[in-house]
C-alpha cells in the first residue's frame, strides 16, 4: 500500500481547525483546583510529550551532572516534595544538568531539570526544595498543557529545536543552519512560557508542597529574593529563566504573604550545611563555570574572540568539563573552522561517552568539511539516541542528497514527515518528495 502523502500547509490547517472544533466542547478537571477547564491535551498525551521532549532538552543542556552524589541528592529532595503533591502517580524525575545558564524547568509528566548555573545561585536545601516545589506546582496544575491548549506556548511538537527558529530560509544550504539551531545554544528551546498567574500559583503550590515535606516556607521567599537580586546585578544570567518564568516585585511580595500562612520555622542550620556538602564538587568548578557563562554571552553577542578566551580559560580550570568542550566546538563552527571543532567534540565524547549531543556537533563539522558519509553516521547515532529529535534526522536526508542517493533521502523525508508536518523543514522535505515524483 502506498504511503500517505505529506500534508500541505492548507490541509494541515484545516485538520487543526477540525480537531480544535471537536475538542473545544470538552473540559477536564484541574488536579489542583478540581474545576473544569478547557484542555485539549490528555494526561496520556502529556506523558508521551514528556517521554519524547524531556530527553532532548536534557541532552541540549549537556546531560546530567557527572556527580552521582549530587544527582541522588537533588532527586531525593525532589521526590520528597513531589510525594506531597496531587499527582503522586506521575513518573517524577529531578535531574541536575551541566548547562551553565540559570534555570529550572519541568515537562508535563514530571521530568524536571535544574542547571548548574541555578544550583550555584542557591545556598540552602530549603531553597532547592522551593525551586523543585515550584516546578512540581507547574506540573500538578497542568500549566504546560493549558498553555498548549490555549495556543500560547512555544511550539512543543516533534520537529526538533530547529522548527522554533523564526528565520524564513528558502534553500537547503540555509536550512542546514536552521536545523542546527546555531543561535540557540540549546538553552530552553523546548520549554513552556508561563504567565504571571501561572507563576503565582506555582509559588503557592510550591510552598504548600515543601512545607508538607518538612521544609520552612521561608525557603521560597529566600529563593525569589535571590533571583530578583541576581536579575538586577547580572541580568544576562537569568534571561532564559525570566523568559519562561516571569519575575516581578509583586510576585515576591505575594510569596512573602503566602509564606506567613504556614507555621513559622526557623531555617535549620543543617539545611544549609547539607546543601553546601552536596554541592561541594560543583562549587569547586565555579571559576570554570563563570568563564563559560561569560563565553556564552560573548558568543550570543557575536564576540567570538572574547568567547574563545573565556572558554579556553574555563577548560584550563576544568579540563574534563563536557559543556565547555562542546561550547568551544560550537564556537569554532560559528567561526567556519570545522576541522578544529572535531577534536573538541571528540574530547567531549571521551568525557561523557553516553551523552549524544557531541555526535551531532561532530556531524555538523564533518558535514561542513563535505565528509558526508562520516557526518551521516554521526547524525544517525544522534537520532538513534534521541528518537524525538528531528534536526539530525533532517540532516541525514541532506547528506543522502549530497551523496546523490535520492532513494535513501526520500526514505528519510518520509520518516521526517511522520514526526513533523508543519515546520519549514517539513515544507522542504515535502517539496523534495514532490520533486522525486511522490505525491
Amino acid at each position: 500500500m502506498p504511503a500517505d502523502p505529506p500534508l500541505d500547509r492548507r490541509r494541515f490547517l484545516r485538520g487543526t481547525v477540525a480537531l480544535w472544533a471537536v475538542g473545544i466542547a470538552g473540559c477536564a478537571s484541574n488536579p489542583v483546583s478540581g474545576r473544569g477547564e478547557l484542555m485539549l491535551v490528555t494526561p496520556d498525551e502529556e506523558r508521551e510529550l514528556d517521554r519524547l521532549r524531556a530527553p532532548i532538552q536534557l541532552s541540549a543542556d549537556y546531560g546530567a551532572i557527572d556527580d552521582p552524589a549530587l544527582v541522588a541528592y537533588v532527586g531525593a529532595v525532589g521526590a520528597a516534595v513531589a510525594s506531597t503533591s496531587q499527582r503522586r502517580d506521575l513518573p517524577w524525575s529531578f535531574t541536575p544538568v551541566d548547562a551553565l545558564y540559570v534555570n529550572a524547568y519541568a515537562f508535563p509528566a514530571g521530568s524536571v531539570g535544574v542547571t548548574r548555573g541555578m544550583l550555584l545561585e542557591l545556598s540552602s536545601e530549603a531553597e532547592l526544595a522551593a525551586l523543585l516545589g515550584h516546578e512540581t506546582g507547574h506540573v500538578n496544575a497542568r500549566h504546560a498543557a493549558a498553555r498548549m491548549s490555549a495556543g500560547r506556548v512555544a511550539r512543543m511538537v516533534v520537529e526538533g529545536a530547529a522548527g522554533l527558529l523564526e528565520v524564513i530560509v528558502p534553500g537547503a544550504d540555509d536550512l542546514t543552519d536552521m536545523a542546527y539551531g546555531l543561535g540557540g545554544l540549546g538553552a530552553g528551546l523546548l520549554l513552556a512560557r508561563y504567565s504571571r498567574e501561572d507563576e503565582r500559583q506555582a509559588d503557592a503550590l510550591g510552598i504548600a508542597y515543601m512545607t508538607a515535606a518538612g521544609y520552612p516556607a521561608t525557603g521560597m521567599v529566600d529563593l525569589l529574593g535571590r533571583l530578583r537580586d541576581t536579575s538586577g546585578a547580572r541580568p544576562d544570567l537569568v534571561t532564559t529563566l525570566f523568559a519562561t518564568h516571569p519575575m516581578s516585585d509583586e510576585r515576591y511580595a505575594r510569596a512573602r504573604r503566602e509564606a506567613k500562612r504556614y507555621p513559622s520555622k526557623e531555617p535549620p542550620l543543617h539545611l544549609r550545611e547539607r546543601y553546601m556538602e552536596a554541592t561541594a564538587l560543583l562549587r569547586r568548578r565555579r571559576g570554570a563555570i563563570v568563564e563559560g557563562q561569560k563565553g556564552e554571552r560573548a558568543l550570543r553577542e557575536g564576540r567570538f574572540d572574547d568567547a574563545a578566551i573565556h572558554f579556553a580559560l574555563g577548560i584550563r580550570r576544568a579540563p574534563d568539563d563536557y559543556a565547555l568542550h562542546l561550547l568551544s566546538a560550537r564556537l569554532t563552527l560559528a567561526q567556519k573552522r570545522p576541522a578544529e571543532a572535531i577534536p573538541l567534540a571528540e574530547g567531549a565524547m571521551a568525557i561523557k561517552p553516553g551523552e549524544p549531543q557531541a555526535w551531532q556537533v561532530r556531524g555538523r563539522a564533518r558535514y561542513a568539511l563535505r565528509e558526508y558519509d562520516e557526518a551521516l553516521a554521526d547524525f544517525a547515532r544522534h537520532t538513534e539516541a534521541l528518537s524525538g529529535e528531528g534536526s539530525s534526522l533532517f540532516m541525514q536526508g541532506i547528506c543522502h542528497e549530497r551523496m546523490g542517493d535520492k532513494e535513501a533521502a526520500a526514505a528519510v523525508w518520509r520518516r521526517y514527515l511522520s514526526l513533523d508536518r508543519s515546520s519549514r523543514l517539513a515544507d522542504y522535505a515535502a517539496r523534495r518528495l514532490e520533486d522525486y515524483g511522490e505525491e
